[in-house]
Order: C-alpha cells, then structure tokens, then sequence
C-alpha cells in the first residue's frame, strides 16, 4: 500500500449516454470460485517510502501502523461481507502469491488490491487515471476474473461491504450463465429510487439543501458528513440511498454512483458532470488521515436532475451490466 489519500483523477467528462460499470466474468472461471479457499493478500509498507521515511522514525512508526490499520479493516470486512468462499486464510504480499502459485490442484483464489490506472481514450488524446483496484484471480491464473476500481485505497468499512458485494452478485451470476445484459432491473430500480430518501452529505454539495429539494421531487435530506452515513448504515439504519464513485468498464471513466444501502445494490448511475474531477494528493500522502475517497465528491445541481429523470435513466441505464 503506497497512499492513504485521495489520488488525482484527473477526469473531464460531460452527463451523458452510460451503459455499465462491472462485467459478469467469464462463466468458466466463475464457477472455479466456489469451494476453494480464498486468500486475501494483505497489504506490506511499500520499500520505497520507507527508504523515504528513513531518517524520520515518526514518520515510518506511523507509516507502519497505517498499513497495520488497513490490514485489520480488511481481515475484519472480509470475515463479516465476504461470501463467495467459506474458507479463508490472510497471507501478506509474497506469501501469498507463492502459496497460490505453489499450489497444483486448483486449491484457491486469490483476493488482493493494489494501486493501479484506468484508460479513458477519445479521439484526440488518452488519459491514464489513477486507481486502487480490488482484484480477485484463481490461483493459478495471474489475469483477473473480476476487479473493482476505486479512486483511492482511502476505504472504509462501509467501502468494504460495497466492495464485497459487487463481487457476491456479479461472480455468482457469472456462474450461472447470466449475461450482463441481463443483471439490471431498470423498473424495480426506479421504484427503489422512487421509495427510499437520497441522504447526501452537505459538505460534497455544491446548493443548499432547500435548492435541492426543489430541484430533486423525491425525498431528500442532508447530514453533516459522510461519516454519518457510515455510521448509519453500520448501525442498520439503512432504509435510504447513498452516493458513491466507481470505475465504468464499458464507460471507461468514473460515475457516480447511487447506491441502496440496505443491499449495497447499484440502482442508478451518472456521469460526473462536465467539471476537473480532481483530486489532489499531499506530499506526504501515506500520512495523511482521510475518511474516505466519498468525501471528495462535489454534486451540483445538474447531478439532482439527471438522478430523479425517469428518460434518462431508461436512456442510460436499459443496457447495463
């Protein structure tokens, strides 16, 4: 793990056509899945921040007990949302790969994320943006079956369940021979969008809560931060919708993501909006406390109608996953 911070993303894009975010993996594969156990390669400082950090043993303790920190998280998360494999052993870099790679039978699959980029090409020019990606792979292939990419490795808890059940509903349905296509519910999702509260936090926002509720017609309420979203849905209280940001592999670019927090479900999607999706990177990035890569978005006015626009999610939303 090299950074704890938000990475720059460097995105302009308009709100506009979009198909997908995840595909349903190769059946095959999918099917290789269960029944074997599952590594999760956990996370090992990074040699050349600590050649950095050398001369500054504060900075390398705290270095040190960072990537601590985001290895329990993992280890706690994945025992608690992981569903695909019953049997599951952690193992930190090296060990892990050698295990999986040692191994003949077909005994596992491996779990693990690592800084990585996505591409977005046009006409003109192609632009790299910079990830953490969730990859899970058998073990005895190097290729991912299935990834997640995320703009930062800055996760939470709640980040983790998302992120684990992205990978239950679209590995399982692999398995079983569903397409893609066939993975989204454009009614069902509108009546979910229709039912729950879109909770935001006010601090992403670009209006105050009285202009969005004139220009959102469902329900809507802001919070203090995201952190109260977190607790909220840690807690149960998960009867609303939420707002994230992940990677579109048919889109290639970042969307926003509307999320159901009682099912970790994606029911809508947007683009970001036609602004520099950036965000920046401090120099001492691995020290840096962050809650969590959310807590960058900016959300303007434009979001709100795209979001409660019935033609426009039957527009961009009919074909995805």
């Amino acid at each position: 793990m090299k950074k704890r911070a938000i990475l720059l993303l460097g995105l302009i894009v308009t709100v506009t056509a979009i198909k997908a975010q995840f595909m349903v993996p190769n059946e095959k594969k999918a099917k290789a899945v269960s029944g074997r156990t599952l590594i999760v390669r956990l996370d090992e400082p990074d040699y050349q921040l600590l050649r950095k950090y050398r001369k500054d043993p504060k900075k390398t303790a705290k270095y040190k007990a960072d990537v601590e920190k985001h290895n329990e998280l993992l280890m706690s998360c994945i025992k608690k949302y992981w569903q695909l494999n019953e049997h599951v052993v952690f193992e930190t870099g090296l060990k892990a790969d050698d295990k999986a790679r040692a191994d003949k039978t077909g005994k596992y699959v491996v779990l693990y994320g690592e800084d990585d980029y996505e591409v977005t090409r046009t006409t003109k020019r192609v632009i790299k943006h910079a990830c953490y990606k969730v990859k899970l792979r058998l073990g005895e292939n190097n290729k991912p079956l299935f990834s997640v990419s995320l703009p930062s490795d800055a996760l939470t808890q709640v980040d983790y369940k998302f992120i684990c059940r992205q990978f239950d509903k679209y590995v399982t349905a692999g398995a079983q021979g569903i397409s893609t296509k066939k993975m989204w519910d454009v009614e069902g999702n509108l009546r979910i969008m229709a039912q729950k509260t879109l909770v935001l936090p006010k601090n992403i926002m670009a209006l105050s809560e009285r202009e969005a509720r004139e220009v959102y017609p469902r329900e809507l309420s802001y919070v203090e931060d995201m952190k109260v979203i977190d607790k909220r849905i840690l807690a149960g209280d998960d009867d609303f919708i939420f707002l994230t940001l992940i990677w579109s592999y048919i889109k290639d670019n970042y969307l926003f993501a509307a999320v159901d927090a009682s099912t970790m479900d994606i029911v809508a999607l947007l683009g970001t909006g036609s602004f520099n999706l950036s965000f920046s990177v401090p120099i001492d990035a691995a020290l840096v406390d962050v809650w969590s890569y959310r807590s960058a978005l900016k959300l303007k006015e434009k979001h709100l109608k795209y979001l409660s626009s019935r033609k426009a999610m039957e527009k961009n939303n009919h074909c995805m996953f």
